[in-house]
């Protein structure tokens, strides 16, 4: 039987797991990165967790990431439901494999990679 994952519902939890593995608990809340939209653009919304101690919990996936555009079938399921999200939590995002010092970059806490995101019951 494996170990059970460390479980946080503050982001203060969380912070004591700084680069590990863990479980993620509070409301999804889809998160529009671009104060002004152009209508034409292709820009990605995020997720991130509004935890009990804070509604500014982790982004779910790195902002160079992909996969932080959350799906938008995943974004209609899940917007203002309690969740939990398992991944490598980071207190600040970290840097993209093989980008440069001088790539903007996105603060804050994440789970990068995220293996796993289902509503609690």
């Amino acid at each position: 039987m494996s170990p059970s994952l460390p479980t946080c519902a503050s982001l203060a939890e969380c912070r004591r797991h700084d680069g590990e593995r863990i479980a993620a608990v509070g409301v999804y809340t889809v998160h529009d990165p671009y104060p002004v939209r152009k209508r034409d653009a292709d820009l990605p919304l995020l997720a991130r967790l509004a935890m009990d101690d804070t509604a500014e919990g982790p982004f779910l996936g790195a902002f160079w990431d992909a996969a932080a555009g959350r799906p938008e079938e995943e974004r209609a399921r899940l917007a203002g439901k309690r969740v939990r999200v398992v991944g490598t939590f980071h207190a600040q995002q970290p840097e993209r494999p093989g980008g440069s010092e001088d790539e903007a970059a996105f603060g804050g806490p994440c789970l990068q990679p995220v293996e796993s995101v289902r509503e609690e019951p």
